[in-house]
């Protein structure tokens, strides 16, 4: 649309400029006229491309964010199943320590007690290498480590050389 705007603009100011230079004050006001109403024209088109870069400019950057989230996200699925298996497992210990506090038979609760003890000692941990553990502090983590480093790279920019 805006090629096809400037396209007309061009034919518009080359008939203009094409057609014989006159001193008649007419054929003078005319063209003084129609000067004027080209460069209105073209203030509009300038200005409409002004308000179209904007546009895109949040639009670029919202593409951006969302490519970002969107190479973010397959990071944070494993650690939400971890967190989802660390939420059972904190809901297992809060039945088993209900049974313990309800029982009255002693071997029973010596075993609910073990259960519960054993649960604390050995958790249900999904790990890279056995390395690190998978949960949301370490996609904060992650997300911390990249927001440091573009902040650093964004101040490396500024600097003139």
């Amino acid at each position: 649309m805006l090629w096809i705007r400037m396209k007309s603009l061009k034919k518009a100011i080359e008939c203009w400029t094409s057609s014989p230079n006159d001193v008649d004050d007419r054929r003078v006001k005319l063209q003084i006229k129609s000067l004027e109403e080209f460069l209105f024209i073209y203030r509009n088109i300038l200005q409409s491309t002004k308000i179209i870069s904007h546009t895109s400019k949040f639009l670029i950057e919202g593409i951006i964010v969302l490519d970002a989230v969107l190479k973010f996200l397959p990071l944070c699925i494993p650690a939400l199943f971890g967190e989802l298996v660390n939420a059972a497992v904190e809901n297992i210990k809060i039945n088993l320590a209900r049974q313990f506090r309800i029982c009255t038979n002693d071997a029973l609760r010596n075993k609910i007690l073990k259960a519960i003890k054993y649960i604390d000692i050995c958790p249900i941990k999904i790990t890279v290498w056995r390395l690190f553990t998978v949960d949301f502090s370490l996609s904060l983590a992650f997300f911390n480590f990249c927001t440091t480093y573009t902040i650093v790279l964004l101040q490396f920019k500024q600097v003139k050389i």
